[in-house]
Protein backbone atom coordinates (compact mmCIF):
# COMPACT_ATOMS: atom_id res chain seq x y z
CA UNK A 1 0.00 0.00 0.00
CA UNK A 2 1.49 3.63 -0.53
CA UNK A 3 1.18 6.46 0.99
CA UNK A 4 -1.77 8.10 -0.86
CA UNK A 5 -3.71 5.04 -1.01
CA UNK A 6 -2.96 4.83 2.87
CA UNK A 7 -3.43 8.12 3.38
CA UNK A 8 -7.40 8.04 1.71
CA UNK A 9 -8.39 4.54 3.64
CA UNK A 10 -7.70 6.66 7.28
CA UNK A 11 -9.12 9.81 5.71
CA UNK A 12 -6.39 12.30 6.22
CA UNK A 13 -4.13 14.01 3.68
CA UNK A 14 -0.91 12.26 2.29
CA UNK A 15 1.43 14.46 4.14
CA UNK A 16 0.00 14.30 7.87
CA UNK A 17 1.68 14.00 10.50
CA UNK A 18 1.91 10.96 13.17
CA UNK A 19 -0.96 12.63 15.49
CA UNK A 20 -3.07 13.28 12.85
CA UNK A 21 -2.70 10.08 11.40
CA UNK A 22 -2.94 8.05 15.28
CA UNK A 23 -6.32 10.44 15.24
CA UNK A 24 -8.21 9.18 12.87
CA UNK A 25 -7.27 6.02 13.27
CA UNK A 26 -7.96 5.77 16.73
CA UNK A 27 -11.74 7.09 15.88
CA UNK A 28 -11.97 4.53 12.76
CA UNK A 29 -10.80 1.89 14.87
CA UNK A 30 -13.18 2.63 17.46
CA UNK A 31 -16.04 2.55 14.86
CA UNK A 32 -15.18 -0.59 12.96
CA UNK A 33 -13.41 -2.95 15.67
CA UNK A 34 -14.23 -6.52 15.99
CA UNK A 35 -15.08 -6.48 19.05
CA UNK A 36 -18.11 -5.01 18.74
CA UNK A 37 -20.12 -7.54 16.47
CA UNK A 38 -21.19 -10.93 17.49
CA UNK A 39 -18.04 -13.05 16.42
CA UNK A 40 -18.20 -15.07 13.53
CA UNK A 41 -20.98 -13.28 12.34
CA UNK A 42 -20.37 -11.82 8.76
CA UNK A 43 -20.41 -8.22 10.50
CA UNK A 44 -17.52 -9.56 12.24
CA UNK A 45 -15.43 -10.78 9.51
CA UNK A 46 -15.68 -7.40 7.64
CA UNK A 47 -14.32 -5.64 10.26
CA UNK A 48 -11.85 -7.93 10.70
CA UNK A 49 -11.17 -7.20 7.53
CA UNK A 50 -11.35 -3.78 7.83
CA UNK A 51 -9.61 -3.44 10.57
CA UNK A 52 -6.66 -5.25 8.91
CA UNK A 53 -6.61 -2.20 6.14
CA UNK A 54 -6.61 0.48 9.08
CA UNK A 55 -3.45 -1.22 10.63
CA UNK A 56 -1.95 -1.24 7.10
CA UNK A 57 -2.53 2.01 6.23
CA UNK A 58 -1.24 3.34 10.19
CA UNK A 59 1.69 1.24 9.22
CA UNK A 60 2.32 2.50 6.14
CA UNK A 61 1.53 6.30 7.19
CA UNK A 62 4.80 5.90 9.96
CA UNK A 63 7.03 4.24 7.60
CA UNK A 64 6.87 6.02 4.57
CA UNK A 65 8.12 9.68 4.49
CA UNK A 66 6.29 12.66 3.64
CA UNK A 67 8.71 13.49 0.69
CA UNK A 68 7.80 10.04 -1.04
CA UNK A 69 3.95 11.41 -0.40
CA UNK A 70 1.65 11.93 -3.52
CA UNK A 71 0.84 15.87 -3.99
CA UNK A 72 -2.83 16.27 -2.92
CA UNK A 73 -4.38 17.23 -6.19
CA UNK A 74 -2.85 14.30 -7.90
CA UNK A 75 -4.65 11.58 -6.08
CA UNK A 76 -8.14 10.75 -6.92
CA UNK A 77 -10.84 9.47 -5.06
CA UNK A 78 -14.18 8.19 -7.21
CA UNK A 79 -12.12 10.29 -10.10
CA UNK A 80 -12.41 14.02 -8.26
CA UNK A 81 -9.01 15.32 -7.39
CA UNK A 82 -8.97 15.96 -3.61
CA UNK A 83 -7.70 18.84 -1.82
CA UNK A 84 -5.97 19.21 1.30
CA UNK A 85 -8.94 20.96 3.07
CA UNK A 86 -11.09 18.38 4.98
CA UNK A 87 -14.48 17.86 3.40
CA UNK A 88 -16.65 19.18 6.19
CA UNK A 89 -14.69 22.55 5.42
CA UNK A 90 -15.15 21.94 1.65
CA UNK A 91 -19.55 21.58 1.62
CA UNK A 92 -21.84 23.95 0.95
CA UNK A 93 -24.46 25.37 3.45
CA UNK A 94 -26.49 21.82 4.43
CA UNK A 95 -27.49 19.82 7.04
CA UNK A 96 -24.11 20.07 8.55
CA UNK A 97 -23.53 23.33 8.57
CA UNK A 98 -22.74 24.81 11.62
CA UNK A 99 -24.84 28.22 11.52
CA UNK A 100 -27.84 25.91 10.62
CA UNK A 101 -27.41 23.84 13.04
CA UNK A 102 -27.00 26.44 15.51
CA UNK A 103 -30.38 27.60 14.18
CA UNK A 104 -32.15 23.99 14.83
CA UNK A 105 -30.56 23.95 18.35
CA UNK A 106 -32.03 27.25 19.49
CA UNK A 107 -35.53 26.70 18.10
CA UNK A 108 -35.43 23.10 19.59
CA UNK A 109 -33.75 24.09 23.25
CA UNK A 110 -36.09 26.72 23.74
CA UNK A 111 -39.48 24.84 22.54
CA UNK A 112 -38.41 22.36 24.88
CA UNK A 113 -37.26 24.37 27.44
CA UNK A 114 -40.63 25.81 27.66
CA UNK A 115 -42.63 22.92 27.66
CA UNK A 116 -40.18 21.38 30.18
CA UNK A 117 -40.91 24.42 32.68
CA UNK A 118 -44.69 24.64 32.01
CA UNK A 119 -44.70 20.99 33.04
CA UNK A 120 -42.99 21.52 36.24
CA UNK A 121 -45.30 24.45 37.20
CA UNK A 122 -48.30 21.75 36.18
CA UNK A 123 -46.84 19.63 38.57
CA UNK A 124 -46.27 21.64 41.21
CA UNK A 125 -49.84 23.34 40.72
CA UNK A 126 -52.20 20.00 40.61
CA UNK A 127 -49.74 18.66 43.47
CA UNK A 128 -50.51 20.97 45.99
CA UNK A 129 -54.04 21.04 45.07
CA UNK A 130 -53.82 16.70 45.28
CA UNK A 131 -52.61 15.40 48.36
CA UNK A 132 -53.29 11.91 47.58
CA UNK A 133 -50.48 12.10 44.57
CA UNK A 134 -46.82 12.67 46.50
CA UNK A 135 -45.31 12.62 42.93
CA UNK A 136 -46.36 15.67 41.22
CA UNK A 137 -44.73 17.81 43.59
CA UNK A 138 -41.65 15.56 43.59
CA UNK A 139 -41.15 15.63 40.25
CA UNK A 140 -41.16 19.49 39.59
CA UNK A 141 -37.73 20.92 40.50
CA UNK A 142 -36.50 18.32 37.94
CA UNK A 143 -38.68 19.30 35.14
CA UNK A 144 -37.55 23.05 36.23
CA UNK A 145 -33.69 22.13 35.96
CA UNK A 146 -33.93 20.11 32.88
CA UNK A 147 -36.40 23.06 31.31
CA UNK A 148 -33.62 25.76 32.48
CA UNK A 149 -30.75 23.48 31.12
CA UNK A 150 -32.40 23.25 27.84
CA UNK A 151 -32.96 27.41 27.62
CA UNK A 152 -29.55 27.85 28.66
CA UNK A 153 -28.41 25.75 25.58
CA UNK A 154 -30.42 27.89 23.38
CA UNK A 155 -29.25 30.90 24.40
CA UNK A 156 -25.91 29.32 24.35
CA UNK A 157 -26.96 28.93 20.18
CA UNK A 158 -28.33 32.20 20.06
CA UNK A 159 -25.22 34.14 21.29
CA UNK A 160 -23.24 32.22 18.95
CA UNK A 161 -25.72 33.30 15.95
CA UNK A 162 -25.59 36.96 16.79
CA UNK A 163 -22.29 37.11 17.08
CA UNK A 164 -21.99 35.47 13.86
CA UNK A 165 -24.46 38.19 12.47
CA UNK A 166 -22.19 41.21 13.76
CA UNK A 167 -18.91 40.00 12.50
CA UNK A 168 -20.33 39.61 8.52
Amino acid sequence: MDRATAAAVLGVRPEADGAEVEAAFRVLAGLTHPDRFPEGSASWEDANRGMQGLLEARRTMAETPVAEAVEPAAWTVSGEPVESVPSWERSDVGPGDPVAIDRRMRTRAFSWGAVLLASAGMSLAVGATQPVNDALPFWAPALAVCGLLSIATGWRSHRRLVALERRS
